[in-house]
Order: C-alpha cells, then sequence, then structure tokens
C-alpha cells in the first residue's frame, strides 16, 4: 500500500506483488493493479480513438543488492 501520485492527484493504492525469485540479494518481483484516469483528473476523450477509463498498470523488477 502506497500513495501515487499522477498530474498532482495523490491517492492511495494497494499494489500486489509476486516474489517471482529472492536469493543471495538477487530477485524479480512483478505485479498489476488498475486505475480509474477520473480520479486523477483526467477526462480527456478522444473520438477517434477511445481510452478506457480504467487503466491497467503491470511491472516487473529485478534487483540487486549494491556490492
Amino acid at each position: 500500500t502506497g500513495d501515487l501520485t499522477v498530474r498532482g492527484v495523490t491517492r492511495e493504492v494497494r499494489v500486489p506483488v509476486t516474489v517471482n525469485f529472492y536469493e543471495n540479494g538477487q530477485g524479480r518481483f512483478s505485479g498489476a493493479f488498475a486505475i480509474r484516469r477520473r480520479d486523477y483528473g483526467i477526462s480527456y476523450q478522444s473520438r477517434l480513438n477511445p481510452i478506457a477509463d480504467e487503466v491497467a498498470v503491470q511491472f516487473n523488477m529485478s534487483v540487486a543488492e549494491k556490492k
């Protein structure tokens, strides 16, 4: 759980994280969550290229301890 700020609007979000691998100070993590654009004041809608209000956010990250 943490704060996500988009265009000056801050909301608390819960981000589920999966530990794919972690050993000897190195690891890989992934996760996904969704936000609603309108919650962050983003309401632009194009007639030619419609954008859903709910936007999926996915991430994969690798970490390693600094030696």
